[in-house]
């Protein structure tokens, strides 16, 4: 259907409207009006967006109209939150009221996502019709100590002597709060969709892990669309539709009738697992802290695992082979799965902490407690890299983010514009500091990008996965990130600041693309080639008063 059919099938609907007088009937041609005028805004906002390359603050205004029609849709909501992410870097007051946009419609979306599921229980009569006083739970300490006695399908937390609940600071301003780590224990739960979304659907609540309000459960939950229209004319006809978020990838909108069912597990599905960046940090993270606190120990128990993208080079499948955990112990969760509950669990174990700093804070999406990091680092360092690696020549590494991902869309960040002149200015920085120059692209193994990093005196890249890296790096080593001063992209900030390691921003130019553009510009080369310089060769600018400041320093 193009614009031009929706612009003359609106008068049509409106039309016929005055010629009914069968309530149902009535309600279902305005609806067909509705999702007409709002067919007409999605196709000048697809137009406008371009995949996340146009101009995304224009695509912004164009969502408030969608949401005009539709204001309860978590889908939209969701969307929304996302392109707040997106321009949180532009200057003037947009960019600084972004932030806190972006994470107060990331919540709208999960309560809609909520009523829509709650709704839909009913409906398939998972749920009693009183069921509802659990929500969405993402504070789980705090849940636990509520004077609520109905927890759910809770039924333990414990917190691990791994860190502690008493908050510890770190980073430069210690402004990160490493509040432990803890297990929880759930009878009769469910995981469902991608992201294995702990739901307990006889008591109506959602438990969402340490990625708070990030995650999206509109694609990870089936939802009755009770923000929309009449799927039929009649008035013995379904009053809401199902929806299909995945558009036909999955028969029955990905509905699962009747989940496989297993006794005892553990389980590190958790938002964006296969995501690098995630994987290390905060997956490696849950597998450690239930080795530490000997959950793992009974060999009865399995242990649901998402599908390592690496295959067996891959970090996944090195860890469950570092602590020895068999194959027959794991349930592998398949990394594209219909939106509801794949695993019926009669006992679950979940690790979990308190983010070490808030969603709209610097580096407050998805961190993990320092605590944690710093054992997932010593596993890693202990599983991949050699014992004398200070035999080894000194590495400056440039970390590029290249590719194109399925589906053809150009990976975020992926082009910078004049690389060559940048790459150029590293290895004569390198040639000076008597460093070897090498480019990583991130085709490596797990061994191998490990004992590259390793070796590493500093490490110069875009914001993206490869970063994650500095995990293997030494604790003088210096990172600099090419990235964005927004709080919603400081992820590695946070990570270089739990692992002691000194890290500085240079800057990329902010446009109407946001910062998830695929080509992108350096606000100043020159400045970003001086900086490395300052650090590598202190003495060069005046011995270490000359040094340049961290962005925490500044």
């Amino acid at each position: 259907m193009n614009a031009n059919q929706l612009n003359e099938a609106l008068p049509l609907w409106r039309s016929a409207q005055k010629r009914v007088d069968d309530p149902a009937t009535l309600a279902w041609l305005q609806g067909r009006e509705r999702w007409t005028r709002f067919g007409k805004v999605s196709m000048r906002r697809d137009k406008v967006y371009s995949q996340g390359q146009g101009n995304v603050t224009a695509a912004l205004l164009l969502m408030a109209k969608q949401l005009e029609i539709y204001p309860q849709s978590p889908v939209l909501l969701h969307d929304r939150a996302t392109a707040k992410v997106m321009v949180s870097e532009l200057p003037e007051e947009r960019g600084e009221q972004a932030v806190s946009q972006a994470i107060a419609s990331f919540k709208e979306a999960q309560e809609a996502a909520f009523q829509a599921w709650q709704a839909g229980l009913w409906q398939r009569s998972r749920a009693a019709p009183n069921c509802g006083s659990l929500g969405v739970i993402s504070d789980w300490p705090a849940w636990w100590s509520s004077d609520n006695k109905d927890k759910g399908a809770m039924v333990s937390l414990k917190s691990t002597d791994i860190g502690s609940f008493q908050s510890e600071s770190y980073g430069p301003r210690g402004e990160f709060q490493d509040q432990g780590s803890y297990v929880a224990r759930f009878n009769d739960v469910g995981l469902s969709g991608e992201d294995g979304i702990i739901v307990d659907e006889k008591h109506c609540g959602i438990f969402i892990a340490s990625a708070g309000p990030f995650v999206n459960l509109a694609r990870n939950l089936q939802l009755l669309q009770t923000w929309g229209d009449p799927p039929s004319p009649y008035a013995d006809g379904p009053r809401y539709s199902w929806l299909d978020f995945e558009r036909g990838r999955f028969p029955n909108h990905g509905s699962v009738e009747k989940p496989k069912v297993v006794e005892r597990v553990a389980s590190l599905v958790q938002f964006a697992s296969t995501s690098f960046f995630h994987l290390l940090t905060e997956l490696l993270s849950r597998l450690w802290i239930l080795q530490k606190s000997e959950v793992l120990s009974d060999p009865a128990l399995k242990l649901v695992v998402p599908q390592d993208p690496r295959k067996d080079d891959g970090f996944i499948v090195s860890a469950l082979r570092y602590w020895k955990i068999q194959e027959d112990r794991v349930i592998w969760w398949p990394r594209n799965v219909g939106p509801d509950v794949q695993l019926q669990v009669k006992e679950l174990f979940y690790a979990d902490w308190r983010p070490p700093a808030s969603p709209e804070k610097d580096g407050g999406h998805c961190p993990s407690p320092r605590s944690a990091l710093l054992g997932v680092r010593q596993m890693l360092l202990t599983s991949f890299t050699r014992s004398e690696p200070l035999q080894d020549r000194r590495l400056l590494i440039f970390a590029s983010r290249q590719g194109v991902p399925a589906g053809g869309v150009v990976a975020m960040r992926s082009r910078l514009a004049s690389r060559e002149s940048l790459l150029k200015g590293l290895r004569q920085v390198a040639e000076e500091a008597g460093l070897e120059f090498i480019e990583f692209s991130g085709v490596s193994s797990a061994e191998d990008s490990a004992a590259l990093f390793a070796r590493a005196r500093a490490v110069v890249g875009i914001h993206g996965g490869a970063l994650t890296n500095m995990l293997f790096c030494r604790e003088d080593a210096d990172i600099f990130e090419l990235g964005f001063a927004t709080p919603l992209s400081g992820h590695y900030r946070h990570l270089g600041a739990a692992l002691g390691l000194r890290t500085m921003l240079l800057p990329l130019k902010a446009d109407d693309r946001g910062i998830g553009a695929a080509e992108v510009v350096l606000a100043d080369m020159e400045a970003a080639i001086r900086s490395v310089r300052a650090r590598l060769l202190p003495s060069h600018f005046g011995g270490s008063e000359g040094r340049t400041k961290t962005d925490a320093e500044l």
